[in-house]
């Protein structure tokens, strides 16, 4: 497979580029949200027509964020759904604990998320929990501290589409657990 190389224009994939473009206009049009799974053999080209939808999606007006699912294993705060977080609230992937922490710190004082998701907000950024909240934290099931992360990210989402749309791409999802 040919290495993509930025600037090349995107050759045959008129129907899929006018599928996407199709969506679009209908997420505009009605305010809703729609996926498309884009999904062929290794070296078709699908991280090249992402790019291309990338680009479409940002002329249009779009807040684009990506993720990648490794297919060996992600690091502790690496997976798919946090990079997206980390992504839509305007920090790295990488970013570190001090810059987390302030991130957290704006949503907090944001009034995006309820006072009881803040534990869970931590969780998924990587934080060490505040000293009021670490028992709680602590006496929590794993299946709370799932759903809560989970409405986390819903929340984050919905408060970042009420303000713009978004394309939010996922690569290599097959990979994903869950």
């Amino acid at each position: 497979a040919m290495p993509f190389r930025e600037g090349l224009p995107l050759i045959g994939r008129v129907k899929e580029v006018s599928q996407f473009r199709l969506a679009l206009a209908d997420c505009n049009r009605s305010g809703l949200g729609q996926f498309v799974y884009v999904r062929g053999e290794a070296g078709i080209g699908k991280t090249r027509l992402l790019k291309e939808f990338e680009n479409i999606a940002r002329q249009a007006g779009f807040g684009c964020h990506r993720a990648l699912v490794l297919d060996f294993g992600a690091g502790h705060g690496q997976d798919a759904a946090r990079a997206l977080i980390r992504s839509l609230i305007g920090i790295n992937v990488d970013a570190g604990i001090n810059e987390r922490a302030a991130a957290a710190e704006n949503i907090a004082t944001s009034g995006v998320l309820d006072s009881d998701n803040i534990v869970h907000l931590y969780s998924t950024l990587g934080l060490p929990q505040p000293d009021d909240s670490l028992a709680i934290y602590d006496a929590m099931s794993a299946d709370t501290r799932v759903a809560g992360q989970r409405d986390v990210f819903c929340r984050i989402i919905e408060d970042t589409a009420a303000q713009k749309p978004l394309l939010l791409l996922v690569e290599d999802i097959h990979w994903a657990n869950r």
